[in-house]
C-alpha cells in the first residue's frame, strides 16, 4: 500500500471519528443547566438592589438575541452593558452548536437596576426567576 493511500485512509477515519463525536456529544454526558442565581440579603432574604442575576439557557445565543428574549416584569431599563453572555461547552467546537449552553449574567457591573420593595420576574427562553428586593430604611421628618 502506498503512502498516499495510507494517508487517505487515516484522514477518512479521523473525519468519521470527529463527525461522530460532534454529532453524538449532545446525547452523551450532557450536563444539566445550573439553577438561576442572585445575591440576597441574609437578614431579609430578599435581593439587593444591585444584584447580579445569572441564568443558563440551552442553545448558543448572541447578546443581541438574549436582549430580544429577555423579559423583566415590572420593566427595567436594560442596555447591552447590563448583560454579559458566556458560551459553555465541554469541547471548544461545540460551543456554537444548538446543544451548547449560554450563561447570561444580568447586571454584571452591579449597577442599581432594581427598585426597593418590588417583586420582579425575570424570564429568558423558558427559564424564569421571581424575587423581591430589599426594604430600604426611610428617613421620617419629625
Amino acid at each position: 500500500m502506498s503512502k498516499a493511500v495510507a494517508g487517505a485512509v487515516v484522514a477518512v477515519i479521523l473525519l468519521v471519528v470527529a463527525g461522530f463525536l460532534a454529532l453524538a456529544e449532545p446525547f452523551v454526558d450532557h450536563d444539566p443547566l445550573a439553577e438561576p442565581f442572585l445575591a440576597v440579603d441574609e437578614t431579609q432574604g430578599k435581593a439587593w438592589l444591585d444584584s447580579q442575576i445569572v441564568l443558563e439557557i440551552e442553545g448558543s445565543f448572541s447578546k443581541e438575541e438574549v436582549l430580544g428574549f429577555l423579559d423583566i416584569h415590572p420593566p427595567v431599563s436594560i442596555g447591552e452593558e447590563d448583560v454579559a453572555v458566556e458560551h459553555i461547552a465541554e469541547s471548544p467546537w461545540a460551543e456554537w452548536f444548538p446543544w451548547g449552553i449560554t450563561r447570561v449574567t444580568i447586571n454584571p457591573h452591579r449597577s442599581r437596576l432594581f427598585d426597593p420593595e418590588t417583586s420582579y420576574t425575570v424570564a429568558l427562553k423558558g427559564e424564569s426567576l421571581t424575587f423581591e428586593t430589599i426594604t430600604v430604611p426611610r428617613v421620617v421628618d419629625a
